[in-house]
């Protein structure tokens, strides 16, 4: 099944799901609570190469407000 276009478009979006799941845990782990505006955001993102875009903000990020900047 993961061969075909439909089985490559269910993986995708597991792994989409999975990256973003570690992204608000690791923003939670890092600033605490996750704002809802800023978890709404990372739940909208669509591919996974804006979700690795966020994932390298968040490393550099000092604090929330500069990482909401990475939007």
């Amino acid at each position: 099944m993961l061969d075909t276009p439909i089985g490559q478009e269910i993986l995708q979006m597991g792994v989409k799901k999975g990256i973003q799941h570690t992204l608000l845990k690791q923003v939670a782990t890092r600033f605490g609570k996750v704002p809802e505006d800023l978890r709404q955001k990372i739940v909208a993102l669509k591919n996974t190469r804006e979700l690795d875009r966020l994932a390298v903000a968040l490393m550099n990020a000092r604090s929330l407000t500069e990482l909401k900047k990475a939007f």
